[in-house]
């Protein structure tokens, strides 16, 4: 038996333990109603021999029981398997039994005989909602580990080649190596990889987290945000996709108003979803609030929970704007890729009803005052050339750091991203700024 279980792959597993027979039968025909799995054992003994081979979701034991009672072997259970949940079942009133079963077995629960069937299939449904809780987060746990650990090895193995097979990049690979450190050390730069991981999951267009955290934290500074919500929004632009991770490929990929009604409904589960993922940790639930909220409209016809106007944070209605704003520039919004004046004028026309003014108005002037934002080249290796200057970080398709925003061009560098790209396999985009083009 398994230690860990998905809720919709495996029978929930109980282990019945009594040393009357007919008792362990009555419990067995009851437990069985629910479409659990459910073993026996007579004695103490034999329990833990079961447990050995096969550990229960859950374990029912009777108090009194000759040799080891059932206090000493929930008290065994708690310190070998203490993710197994456990309950007791007495045929007496004993306060100070009681206590010691909680303090001594760690039970859940404890039942008394004659037992009523209904309350005990209440308390055991109770404790294996408590299982399926416990298995789905170390679930989400061991997977962040290993896309970490491979991220980590990725990074590992393009550092190690890059540095045998370039001198001209070595002091460029010195300072990649020093931020990668501080990556690794920086909660922070944490949500930065994992933002890629996200973005490889759920577009297949080019990565615009970055472009979408600094025009968020534009906005947010003209707007007079301070720096707990800066730093939230920052989160908030990078994880902006993550409860688009448990949803359909075709949801994904398809622009927004392109969806049927029925999928429409679906798509628009994923602020809940962000919420739901990100709450539970103290330092992002400033960023989970906004990504519950960023889908509202100002007139309240948004999703999930229709709020309206000021009802919703300042920092969820810039991040709406922005989003909306660059899926214009790529498409996945209409269908339709728009010009940047095109993708404005569309936000424009939509002040109080999807779009709160005071945003729209910043957004505008921090479009229009960084050229770099308008005025950009997206450049294939083959296409660069010396004296061009880079508008955006250069990373691969991992969110590697190969070269940073305003990085000038010369033919040693570009002979290096061509090799790195032949060798790696790896296809590079670069941003230019127009101005640097000769």
């Amino acid at each position: 038996m398994s230690e860990h279980h998905q809720p919709s792959s495996y029978s929930q597993s109980i282990l019945l333990v009594d040393d009357e027979p007919f008792i362990l039968s009555a419990l067995k025909r009851l437990l069985r109603k629910k479409d659990y799995h459910v073993d026996t054992a007579s004695s103490a003994e034999q329990a833990l021999d079961t447990i050995k081979a096969g550990q229960p979701d859950l374990i029912i034991c009777d108090a009194r029981m000759p040799e080891m009672d059932g206090i000493q072997l929930l008290s065994r259970v708690a310190a070998s398997y203490p993710q197994i949940e456990r309950i007791l079942l007495t045929g007496y009133s004993d306060l100070a039994t009681t206590v010691e079963a909680i303090n001594n077995g760690k039970i859940s629960y404890y039942i008394q005989k004659p037992w009523d069937d209904g309350s005990l299939l209440e308390v055991v449904d109770r404790a294996m909602t408590l299982v399926d809780l416990r298995n789905h987060n170390l679930n989400l746990q061991q997977l962040v580990a290993k896309q970490n650990k491979q991220l980590q090895a990725v990074n590992t193995q393009l550092e190690k080649k890059v540095s045998d097979r370039t001198k001209a990049l070595q002091k460029a690979n010195a300072e990649l190596d020093k931020k990668n450190t501080e990556l690794k050390q920086s909660y922070h730069n944490f949500i930065e990889l994992f933002s890629s991981l996200l973005n490889s999951r759920v577009y297949q267009h080019e990565d615009n987290s970055e472009q979408a955290s600094q025009l968020c934290l534009s906005i947010a500074r003209s707007l007079g945000s301070d720096e707990r919500e800066l730093t939230a929004l920052h989160y908030a632009a990078r994880l902006r996709h993550i409860g688009l991770i448990s949803l359909p490929d075709r949801l994904i990929h398809t622009p927004y108003y392109n969806l049927s009604d029925k999928d429409r409904s679906e798509y628009q589960s994923h602020p809940l979803i962000a919420h739901s993922m990100l709450t539970s940790q103290p330092a992002l639930e400033y960023t989970a609030e906004i990504l519950l909220q960023y889908r509202e409209r100002v007139d309240g016809n948004g999703y999930p929970q229709r709020l309206a106007g000021h009802q919703t944070l300042l920092q969820a209605r810039i991040l709406k704007v922005v989003d909306d704003y660059l899926a214009l520039l790529l498409g996945t919004l209409t269908g339709e890729s728009l010009p940047n004046a095109q993708a404005l004028t569309y936000i424009e026309a939509r002040i109080g009803t999807e779009y709160d003014e005071n945003v729209v108005c910043a957004l505008k002037y921090t479009v229009e005052g960084d050229a770099e934002l308008v005025d950009e080249l997206r450049l294939e290796s083959f296409q660069l050339m010396t004296t061009m200057m880079l508008t955006r970080d250069l990373v691969n398709k991992s969110g590697t750091l190969l070269l940073a925003k305003g990085t000038r061009l010369d033919q040693t560098i570009i002979d290096k991203i061509i090799e790195i790209e032949r060798r790696l396999g790896d296809r590079l985009v670069a941003y230019v700024c127009t101005a640097s083009v000769q």
